[in-house]
């Protein structure tokens, strides 16, 4: 409608007094909420958490749901026009945006699931040069950088020194030797590898019959921070545990270089 109408006044539901026993004062209505401290007159309130902890419920066990569900926020208006191509539309613009090579990407959905989907370690490397480098500090790095009057502590290789850039601590980390089925662990998907190593990873993993792929953070031999993107594609019948211990030499292989 051109002229929408009113609501009808609000009236806050009260269950029925339960009867009273014989002898007995009637019960008060058992009301779950007091009337004078609802905030909100709606159905039902929702608070979803903050973006670091749903990134790392997604990312950390490699929830492909999740990854779904972050794909279809892009989709709702403004900006989204509430359909699966016009979010990739979006996500392609983001890339661009930030500088990513385009060329030969294909963006067929949000979890990685499909083999339609193309990646180039170049675009990999490129998104997670740009995502270390911007200031988007977890909230307790944020906190503790305004009450120390130090936003120096803010720069990007500071925040990754002190595990307070919000995308890379979403990230699995390598070798916690966490229980990987719980899923609820820092560890996530890298919980069980490059164990007693020694070495500082936090990196996304990707997996589907005869691929493999690995890419994110590593901190090099000189204390410099290094960005990496292994993928690798083969027959289905490919064993996995081949590929993710090429990986996991490649990772050694760059910290002993750098």
């Amino acid at each position: 409608s051109d002229t929408p109408g009113r609501a009808a006044p609000f009236t806050p539901y009260l269950p029925p007094t339960p009867p009273a026993g014989a002898g007995e004062k009637p019960a008060e209505p058992e009301v779950f909420v007091p009337v004078a401290r609802r905030p909100e007159q709606g159905v039902a309130v929702v608070r979803s958490e903050s973006p670091q902890a749903v990134l790392a419920r997604t990312l950390r066990p490699s929830d492909n749901l999740l990854a779904e569900s972050l794909l279809a926020t892009l989709a709702h208006p403004p900006g989204g026009n509430g359909t699966l191509r016009g979010a990739l539309a979006r996500e392609r613009a983001f890339l661009r945006q930030i500088g990513v090579d385009l060329s030969g990407l294909k963006l067929a959905d949000g979890s990685g699931l499909s083999r339609d989907s193309r990646l180039s370690p170049r675009a990999l490397g490129t998104l997670l040069t740009v995502m270390h480098d911007l200031p988007y500090p977890t909230p307790a790095a944020q906190a503790a950088a305004l009450k120390a009057a130090q936003p120096a502590r803010l720069l990007p290789a500071a925040l990754y020194r002190s595990r307070g850039n919000a995308f890379i601590e979403a990230l699995p980390q390598a070798g916690t030797g966490e229980n990987v089925p719980a899923h609820d662990g820092r560890g996530g998907t890298l919980a069980l590898r490059m164990r007693g190593l020694n070495l500082d990873v936090r990196a996304k993993t990707g997996t589907l019959p005869g691929v493999s792929a690995l890419a994110g953070y590593v901190t090099g031999r000189s204390g410099r921070t290094l960005a990496f993107a292994v993928l690798m594609n083969g027959p289905e019948d490919t064993p996995i545990l081949t590929l993710r211990a090429v990986q996991d030499r490649v990772v050694q292989a760059m910290v002993q270089a750098h």
